[in-house]
């Protein structure tokens, strides 16, 4: 039985980085570690870190400290820093891989798992988080084969020549039966480092168990041992090699035996092979069907045959229909193509038949998200975002969704839930100001205004004017809008000065997110009665989700003239003026005016947040 040697070492990886501008003891810090001297570099990199807090690049010392820690045997504490450096910036590579090394070693499959998949999404060229998936699926027996096999074929398609991936193929093979492809893919192992260990040692053990093959068998070994003199699989290679140099039994000579010269046959053609692969589909080999399928549309797509690889997958989609693997791949091709109708069609199926697969969800995302088919791409980021716990982006491609297609109150709910889960993420600062920007101020209650007496004359206008406004109040207060707005504009019909009808008119539109006709009330109402605070507030409200960021601004400073206690106008500025780098301390001033006036508001804690980022 072929040893499998899949295992990758469970190297920590070492990340590379920046020069962040200023910040000398990280830098004399990174100078100890190429000089070895590892405890000055950890005290560096620590100071750096206590020096700058909240910075970005803090990112990549806690990553450095992360290596020593482990270098040192503390798992626990390089995990800490791992985690660090994944919390400030979500999309540095090297620590999400490293935190996946550490589950796998202390055998958290589950948590492992979902670490190499954020890997894979966050570097889609590496071939490294594909091969540990295939360590973790090995791991879990035969309910992972299939599994490992698929991600093998991943970890190939993007790093064809390592010879450890095509002997890792070799194994899952042979394991499966496939002893002539075993030895195909030991050989393409061998062709690319002529001296890689495994691959020589696997070799030999499968040309020892054919008696016809000892010669074969005997000289790898021999490999194997000039390279690898050591160890315990040297003193088993030792042993086979002396039983296979035992003097056979005595056969009679043959002679006069004539040899005919044999033509080497064609290459097949891509119909044979797969016509071959049809075979094996009809013996009911499933798995290794779908196998030699993804091999296939591998290499031919190594050859820059795209379309000779959408003949292979969808041949084997068509034998069989069920393989997740196969419309997966095909989706991936589809989606390369800029084809996204095609690829949503293939994800929606690769997920039906593997609801768990947390990229596919992503993928389908993707491509629907490209068709404007928001609908489909709500559904599978929502049932992504699970799968994916330690990924951010699938939540917060949710978020941005939500807000594209208009839906603010779930947007609002879920940049929270990002900032919540993701609090060091580069992007739960942005997170903040969205979830700000998209929560609508508390409409206040409906101001029920004593209408002027005026000259006889006018009284039964004036009269009918206040009986439409009050129903107009009453109806508001039940949140019948359009009986309420019906009745304000009787009101208003009979007397245009009412200002308490136009500003109610602007709460209502304000309520259905109806900002220009929200804009024209409360314009109308500061004309009327240009003294309250509110009313400008309101209209700066309106102007602001309109798109008037200026005409927004200059309404919420008169109504601070007005009140300069007014806390919501002080956050709807910190909001507008935080958009902007060059109005960033504007943004401070009145998030902290707003802090002293409303410490315990709800959006206090993301406000809080927002200045811890930015000191």
């Amino acid at each position: 039985m072929i040893r499998s040697l899949i295992a990758i070492g469970l190297l920590i990886v070492a990340a590379g980085c920046g020069r962040p501008s200023g910040e000398k003891a990280y830098e004399q810090g990174l100078r100890q570690l190429e000089r070895g001297r590892l405890e000055q570099a950890r005290d560096l990199l620590q100071e750096s870190i206590e020096l700058r807090p909240g910075h970005e690049a803090n990112a990549f010392a806690h990553h450095h400290l992360g290596v020593l820690a482990w270098r040192a045997g503390d798992a626990e504490a390089a995990r800490r820093h791992f985690e660090a450096s994944h919390a400030i910036h979500d999309e540095l590579y090297e620590p999400v891989l490293n935190l996946g090394v550490l589950a796998l070693e202390v055998g958290n499959w589950m948590e492992a798992r979902t670490w190499f998949e954020t890997a894979s999404a966050l570097s889609p060229s590496d071939a490294q988080p594909w091969e540990y998936l295939a360590e973790v699926h090995r791991l879990r027996g035969d309910a992972g084969q299939r599994d490992q096999r698929r991600a093998l074929y991943e970890a190939r398609a993007r790093d064809p020549h390592s010879a450890r991936i095509l002997t890792a193929l070799a194994s899952v093979e042979h394991e499966d039966g496939g002893t002539a492809e075993a030895i195909a893919f030991l050989m393409q192992a061998l062709e690319q480092n002529a001296h890689y260990p495994p691959a020589l040692f696997n070799l030999a053990q499968l040309y020892a168990k054919s008696p016809d093959q000892a010669e074969h068998a005997k000289a790898y070994f021999e490999q194997y041992l000039a390279v690898t003199p050591t160890g315990t699989r040297a003193d088993e290679a030792r042993r086979t090699l002396r039983a296979l140099r035992a003097p056979p039994a005595e056969l009679e000579p043959v002679t006069d035996v004539e040899v005919e010269p044999v033509a080497l046959p064609e290459p097949p053609s891509l119909d044979e092979l797969l016509a071959s692969i049809a075979e094996v589909v009809a013996a009911g080999d499933h798995d290794r069907a779908i196998a030699r399928y993804m091999r296939l549309a591998a290499s031919v797509r190594q050859q820059g045959e795209r379309e000779q690889e959408e003949q292979v997958l969808r041949a084997g989609i068509e034998q069989l229909p069920d393989a997740a693997t196969l419309h997966s791949a095909l989706g991936r091709h589809y989606l390369d193509r800029d084809d996204t109708r095609a690829a949503q069609r293939m994800f929606e199926r690769a997920v039906e038949l593997e609801p768990g697969w947390a990229q596919e969800w992503i993928l389908l995302a993707q491509s629907a998200t490209a068709r404007r088919d928001y609908d489909t791409a709500l559904d599978a980021l929502r049932r992504a975002v699970p799968l994916a716990e330690q990924d951010p982006s699938p939540l917060w491609a949710l978020a941005e969704t939500y807000e594209t297609v208009g839906i603010n109150r779930l947007a609002a709910d879920t940049y929270a839930q990002f900032a919540e889960r993701f609090p060091q993420d580069p992007r739960a600062v942005h997170a903040t100001e969205r979830l700000l920007a998209l929560r609508p101020p508390p409409a206040p209650e409906p101001v029920v205004a004593d209408v002027p007496r005026v000259s006889p004359e006018q009284a039964r206008r004036l009269r009918q004017a206040r009986e439409a406004y009050q129903r107009g109040v009453s109806y508001q207060r039940r949140q019948d809008w359009d009986s309420a707005l019906f009745y304000y504009g009787r009101a208003l019909a009979q007397d245009p000065t009412l200002e308490r009808a136009h500003y109610n008119t602007g709460l209502i539109e304000l309520q259905r997110n109806r900002w220009p006709e929200a804009r024209a009330a409360f314009r109308a109402a500061v004309e009327l009665e240009p003294g309250n605070a509110q009313t400008w507030y309101n209209l700066g409200y309106a102007q602001h989700q309109a798109g008037q960021r200026e005409a927004a601004i200059s309404s919420l400073s008169r109504a601070l003239e007005i009140n300069a206690d007014l806390a919501a106008a002080h956050l709807l500025l910190g909001i507008l003026y935080a958009e902007d780098r060059a109005t960033a301390g504007r943004a401070r001033r009145h998030y902290e005016r707003f802090l002293e006036l409303e410490p315990n508001d709800p959006n206090a804690p993301s406000i809080r947040a927002w200045l811890a980022n930015r000191s």
